[in-house]
């Protein structure tokens, strides 16, 4: 028998054309959306928290004079310098600097914030959006809150926008006839790849759901064909349309081969908040195939198994995983779960008065923390970076990795890192004897033979600066929030 994608035989999903129409569907559920949003965009109000936003501004500062996205950051590496290192997110870099330069570090701190409100609103309509508030809701929460810790000042938040539209047409795929007009999906790709490396996915996620509309329906094929072929294809070739062209399609193999040592990048525990709110999610999930009357759409299965397999090859992929698998959770828990609770007319009024108000007070609460945030409080170490930008004369520097960023925050001027944030550009060979001299493992003093440093910015639990100290007999000359900066006993000839 052929299987269709048709979710006919359960209750159907009422789908709303309008907010207005929305309005009149309130549940008491939907008291708690406002509440997880707000609770989202709070954690999310904060200052600049990611290590690489430092030197993300000063890489856009060289595309704008440079007007080329090749051997940028030469100026502050001691190492590679010529090797011709390409950004695969040159527009959000220009974009973070141009705001930097506007109203400084607030204007990133703005920046990051307005695009948090706006993934945040945009995964509600995404997740609850005529369905049923009492499950979707659960949904909602299970992504909004773990999606707080991407919501940071680095390229990849703008990713997360455009992740939301992929799953809505991914979900398009299995439940509707009709799909995006490829021209659309092309430009809308294209954009996105200028703004950051995530691009890869469109191609990649659309695939794997044209592969499960063959398998729902294969002797349709040629319509299948003809109807999703031309959509992957324009988000491969829209994907390629940047400075770096094809070469795009190579970068998530580089940043896997380089990052292995990187705790964001290592393989999935499933331990964390994040990945116990997606994994309770795909369980939820199993459970309502299990409770379907009918036949569960082999897309569904295909869509469900591969986004899961992305999900366990690092940590940072969960969330990505969870957002692609939104709509597929939202309509597979609706179906199980179909119960809507009567709401008279004046119970609506009641719950829309108390929602406002809600939102309201809480917005304001929001808001007042988000405009008193200082966007270099959580900058570490603060009072190194500022130490050495006055010392004149060219600096090598064998530092922390995690000190790369702020280590540039007044400029790169004379300062030339051992590390940076780069990890494509770094490579895992060097990672991994770096941070093996970091733990004084056989060999670190190889690693400091090439770096000949002039100083030393560690973390204090760190237990190479002791040894640095005593042994070597290097000057602690200051010590800032967890780091210590040291000299050596003998200048570098």
């Amino acid at each position: 028998m052929t299987q269709t994608t048709a979710l006919s035989p359960e209750p159907p999903v009422i789908r709303h054309r309008s907010w207005v129409s929305l309005l009149l569907n309130f549940e008491p559920a939907h008291l708690l959306v406002p509440v997880i949003a707000l609770v989202t965009l709070y954690i999310a109000a904060r200052p600049v928290s990611d290590i690489d936003t430092y030197w993300h501004v000063l890489i856009g500062q060289e595309i704008l004079a440079k007007h080329s996205v090749t051997g940028l950051g030469d100026s502050w590496a001691l190492f590679g310098a010529g090797q011709g290192w390409q950004t695969t997110q040159w527009l959000s870099e220009a974009g973070m600097f141009l705001l930097y330069r506007a109203w400084g570090w607030h204007g990133i701190t703005a920046a990051t914030f307005v695009l948090s409100a706006i993934v945040v609103v945009s995964l509600g309509w995404l997740t609850l959006r005529g369905r049923p508030a009492r499950i979707t809701v659960l949904v909602y929460a299970l992504e909004a809150l773990p999606l707080s810790d991407l919501l940071i000042s680095r390229p990849q938040i703008v990713s997360l926008v455009f992740l939301l539209w992929l799953a809505h047409i991914g979900r398009q795929m299995s439940v509707t006839t009709a799909g995006p007009r490829p021209v659309l999906v092309g430009m809308v790709t294209a954009a996105w790849a200028n703004f950051h490396g995530y691009w890869v996915l469109a191609p990649a996620f659309l695939f794997l759901g044209t592969l499960g509309a063959l398998a729902d329906d294969w002797r349709a094929w040629p319509r299948t064909m003809r109807r999703w072929v031309p959509v992957v294809l324009a988000s491969l070739v829209g994907g390629c349309l940047t400075p770096i062209g094809v070469r795009g399609l190579l970068m998530p193999f580089r940043f896997h081969e380089a990052t292995s040592a990187i705790i964001e990048w290592a393989p999935t525990t499933f331990a964390s908040p994040g990945a116990l709110g997606f994994l309770t999610l795909m369980l939820l999930t199993v459970w309502a195939w299990a409770r379907t009357r009918s036949v569960v759409p082999r897309s569904e299965l295909i869509m469900a198994l591969g986004v899961f397999s992305y999900s366990t090859i690092a940590m940072r992929n969960v969330v990505v995983a969870a957002v692609l698998l939104t709509p597929l959770f939202a309509d597979r828990l609706s179906h199980a779960w179909t119960h809507r609770s009567a709401v008279s007319r004046r119970e609506t009024r009641a719950l829309v008065t108390v929602i406002v108000l809600v939102t309201t007070v809480g917005s304001a609460v929001v808001l007042t923390k988000e405009l008193r945030v200082q966007p270099l409080a959580e900058t570490k170490p603060l009072g190194i970076a500022a130490y050495l930008h006055e010392v004149p004369g060219d600096k090598r520097i064998l530092n922390d990795y995690n000190t790369a960023g702020p280590l540039l925050i007044y400029g790169p001027g004379n300062i030339r890192l051992a590390i940076d944030g780069r990890a494509d550009r770094n490579g895992a060979t060097w990672i991994a004897e770096y941070q093996n001299a970091m733990a004084l493992r056989p060999g670190w003093q190889v690693v400091l033979t090439k770096v000949r440093p002039d100083y030393a910015v560690l973390a204090m639990d760190s237990p190479l600066p002791h040894v640095l100290e005593k042994e070597d007999h290097w000057h602690v000359l200051m010590t800032d929030q967890g780091y210590v900066l040291l000299a050596p006993a003998k200048p570098r000839p």
